[in-house]
């Protein structure tokens, strides 16, 4: 059961949406609603829908992939398929971006997974500091030289501890015949079944083109 207010896939017998909290058994919807594919962004308005183009699925990007300013600034990366697209909104302070593939042309899905190095040695390096670093240390005749106080060392310990579970990412990308057009989704932390409902989406999706 799809929700005509956002678009988000719920179980058959839902009465309101696990996204928006819509109420899915009412009928009371404008059709120039019913016929957008809603984004929620500020200056970039919700496009309609095609002709027989209805909308299949919808994934958010969590915490995690936003990290704590995303979060704190109501960012936004998220993705739309329908039966006829894959759409990619992101939403930033300073600007906002829409990227949108047919189905028709879309080549190649690929899946996997990568650490940021970079990223990663500075949490170790970080977490190791906070843990040893600037300890109290004494060298006789009474002469020691202060140590790091423990509430900065806990906060650096936090932001290493961050630092090191953000530097596993995703790679998950949609491609067509065209090699420059991609879209590739910044989803750090998306779960195994997020990921097999995905490819499950698209290949629905496929399979209803060809009919």
């Amino acid at each position: 059961m799809i929700c005509p207010n956002c678009g988000r896939e719920n179980e058959e017998g839902s009465k309101f949406c696990i996204e928006c909290g819509g109420d899915l058994t009412s009928k009371e919807i404008s059709d120039e609603k019913r016929n957008k594919i809603e984004l929620g962004g500020r200056r970039i308005s919700s496009p309609d829908l095609l002709e027989k183009e209805k909308v299949l699925g919808e994934f958010r990007a969590s915490f995690w992939d936003l990290g704590i300013v995303g979060f704190i600034l109501r960012y936004k990366d998220k993705i739309i398929i329908t039966t006829h697209r894959v759409l990619y909104f992101s939403r930033r302070v300073f600007g906002e971006y829409l990227k949108c593939l047919f189905l028709r042309k879309v080549a190649n899905v690929e899946i996997g997974s990568k650490f940021n190095l970079i990223q990663l040695l500075i949490g170790v390096a970080l977490l190791v500091f906070g843990i040893f670093g600037l300890h109290e240390r004494c060298y006789g005749y009474g002469m020691c030289t202060g140590g790091m106080p423990w509430y900065i060392r806990l906060v650096i310990i936090l932001i290493a501890v961050i630092l090191i579970l953000m530097a596993r990412k995703k790679i998950l990308a949609v491609t067509t015949d065209d090699i420059k057009n991609v879209i590739a989704f910044p989803f750090i932390r998306m779960k195994k079944e997020e990921t097999k409902r995905f490819i499950d989406l698209i290949s629905k999706a496929r399979e209803e083109l060809e009919k």
